[in-house]
C-alpha cells in the first residue's frame, strides 16, 4: 500500500504517518485543485498543482490521507486527478 496526502494539511499527515510507520521511500502529495467543482467560483490558480508521485500507482493500493473530511468534495476530486 502507499501512502498518499492531499495537498497541503493532509500532505503533511501522509509524511509523518509515512515516517512513523517505517516505510520505504516516500509519501505521495496530490493536488485536487484542478478538479474541484468550484474550481472557477473560487478563483482558484490553475498553477498551484502540487502533484508528486514519486511511485506508480497502477496495480497498488493507494491509502488517501486528508485533514479535513466534511463533505467528500476533495475527495472526489482528487480521485478524478
Amino acid at each position: 500500500m502507499a501512502l498518499m496526502g492531499v495537498w497541503s494539511g493532509g500532505a503533511w499527515l501522509a509524511e509523518r504517518l509515512h515516517a512513523d510507520l517505517g516505510r520505504p521511500g516516500a509519501a505521495g502529495v496530490i493536488s485536487s485543485t484542478l478538479h474541484r467543482d468550484d474550481f472557477g467560483s473560487r478563483g482558484l490558480a490553475a498553477g498551484t498543482d502540487a502533484t508528486h508521485l514519486p511511485f506508480s500507482i497502477d496495480g497498488r493500493h493507494i491509502l488517501l490521507i486528508d485533514d479535513v473530511l466534511f463533505t467528500g468534495r476533495t475527495i472526489r476530486a482528487v480521485v478524478n486527478e
